[in-house]
């Protein structure tokens, strides 16, 4: 997993260099809260986001994530646990009966979806979205990496427990701050 968080921060790295922006090292959003594409939140805020997210709890990518999924904010502690400074991440932690190993969850998927995010390739665990902006041809590059190895470290820092009888459970790491791409240096070209 953590050979694949930074083959996921190579690439991103690559795609930032033709952003005219500087990169943000630690992948953090610097005064701009439409990075998250939501509102931000305590970082110790994790919300329980049955229906949705409640108020005050940031989202993730623009998502409302489905019903019975939590959103743990910095969950890069527990998840690059072993970086000096890693970049910003949330993860998804949820509950479910037919798990498709390094596949994303439908709910979820759509999800992302429906907040204007498309799926433009795959790579073992790692999925690449763009979200196009309008009147140009850049995206915006984010990416959703299911986390295997250190899914119970993961589950113990969200107090998540046993899951049901039946049901295992599946988390996503995704990075806070997203990344722009014009022409052909996006993921999808």
């Amino acid at each position: 997993m953590l050979a694949r968080l930074c083959l996921a921060g190579l690439l991103l790295a690559s795609v930032a260099a033709c952003d005219p922006k500087p990169a943000e090292l630690d992948g953090a959003p610097k005064d701009d809260p439409s990075l998250d594409g939501g509102p931000s939140a305590p970082a110790d805020a994790p919300g329980d986001l049955a229906g949705g997210a409640p108020a005050g709890t940031a989202s993730v990518l623009g998502i409302a994530p489905p019903a019975g999924v939590k959103l743990i904010n910095d969950c890069e502690a527990v998840i690059a646990a072993d970086y000096t400074n890693p970049p910003k991440m949330a993860c998804l932690l949820f509950q479910t009966e037919d798990l498709v190993q390094g596949k994303l969850d439908d709910g979820v998927f759509a999800a992302i979806s429906g907040a204007g995010w498309n799926l433009v390739r795959e790579q073992g665990s790692e999925h690449y979205f763009e979200r196009p902006q309008p009147g140009t041809d850049c995206a915006e590059i984010a990416v959703v990496s299911v986390v295997t190895d250190r899914l119970q470290a993961v589950v113990d820092h969200a107090a998540g427990g046993k899951p049901a009888a039946g049901a295992v459970w599946q988390a996503y790491a995704i990075p806070v701050s997203t990344r722009t791409a014009c022409g052909a240096d996006r993921t999808g070209r």
